[in-house]
C-alpha cells in the first residue's frame, strides 16, 4: 500500500510540474524550417530584423512572467530575453573568415 501511494504521489507531481510553461517545445529543425521558408520570401540583398520583447515589471520588485515575442520564438525557439536576430537574403562575410546568413545576439 505505501509504495501504491508513493508512485500516486509522483505521478500527480509530474502531471502538475508538465503543465508549466512551453512544455511542448518545437525541434529546432522546425524553426531552421521557418527561417529558410522567410529567406525566400525576402528581396534579393535584403535583411530582416527580429526583436525579443521587452521585460516587464509591474512594481519594484515583482516582475510579470515573461512571454516571448511570437514572430521571434517561431523562427527561434529561444525564451531568451534581450535578444536580436538578423536574417540574410544571402550568406555574408564577417571578419574574413565567418560566413553565415542569419546571426543572433543575446545579452545578459
Amino acid at each position: 500500500m505505501r509504495h501504491t501511494f508513493t508512485l500516486l504521489t509522483f505521478l500527480i507531481g509530474s502531471l502538475v510540474f508538465s503543465q508549466s510553461y512551453d512544455t511542448d517545445l518545437l525541434s529546432k529543425d522546425f524553426h531552421k524550417g521557418r527561417r529558410e521558408a522567410l529567406r525566400k520570401l525576402m528581396p534579393d540583398s535584403s535583411c530582416t530584423v527580429f526583436f525579443t520583447n521587452p521585460e516587464r515589471q509591474r512594481a519594484n520588485d515583482t516582475k510579470y512572467l515573461y512571454h516571448q515575442d511570437p514572430n521571434f520564438y517561431y523562427l527561434t525557439g529561444l525564451l531568451e530575453p534581450n535578444a536580436v536576430l538578423f536574417i540574410f537574403k544571402e550568406p555574408q562575410t564577417f571578419y574574413d573568415t565567418i560566413v553565415t546568413n542569419e546571426l543572433i545576439f543575446c545579452s545578459g
